[in-house]
């Protein structure tokens, strides 16, 4: 490749990596200024806050369990929720497209496991996995509501363990399975398909 090729070249990667920067600051902007209270300050916290940078940081690199718990800064962590029991499998969806259907939509209380995840269906959602609850957690969760994410399970022996945030900002798991009955007060987290 001659020289002024290779210049041209370089000058069209550089263009590009500019256009795709404009483009993160943009949407990261209208995001920030479209909340109530969002302002230019509100996003120089980005340059003065290396921590900040860290938590949009983890929210963004969604594939280790371990760093999404951490951009939650829950309390506690349930010692059977780990990489190897709930592994972070493909991609996290959108938190625009993440909605909380409460148990009594779904069949209220005493609903089975495969009746809630039914009517889930029915209304046109999936169950949303762990990666996408932490996720939608550390943008919108209130820390108090039982907020419950049947797309990831884990089997062990003959029982389901599902994850859920708990008051006071815990990370637990809700040992269940298809024939037992949703007795608390619980929401679900869902992702319109």
């Amino acid at each position: 490749m001659s020289n002024k090729k290779r210049v041209v070249a370089d000058l069209g990667q550089f263009v590009s990596i500019i256009g795709l920067a404009t483009d993160i600051v943009t949407k990261l902007a209208q995001a920030v200024l479209g909340k109530d209270g969002g302002n230019i300050d509100s996003l120089r916290r980005i340059i003065n806050e290396p921590e900040l940078c860290d938590r949009i940081a983890d929210l963004l690199v969604a594939g280790n369990l371990r760093q999404l718990i951490k951009a939650c800064r829950l309390v506690s962590v349930d010692p059977s929720i780990t990489e190897e029991n709930f592994p972070v499998i493909g991609l996290v969806a959108d938190v625009s497209k993440m909605f909380l259907v409460s148990l009594e939509d779904l069949g209220g209380c005493d609903t089975h496991t495969d009746e809630i995840g039914a009517a889930i269906d029915r209304l046109g959602f999936r169950s949303a996995t762990l990666a996408e609850q932490l996720v939608w957690a550390s943008v919108k969760w209130n820390g108090i509501d039982l907020v419950a994410a049947l797309g990831s399970s884990w089997i062990n022996g003959a029982c389901l363990a599902v994850p859920y945030l708990s008051r006071d900002r815990k990370l637990c798991v809700c040992w269940t399975g298809t024939g037992i009955r949703w007795r608390e007060l619980f929401w679900f987290l869902v992702v319109r398909k």
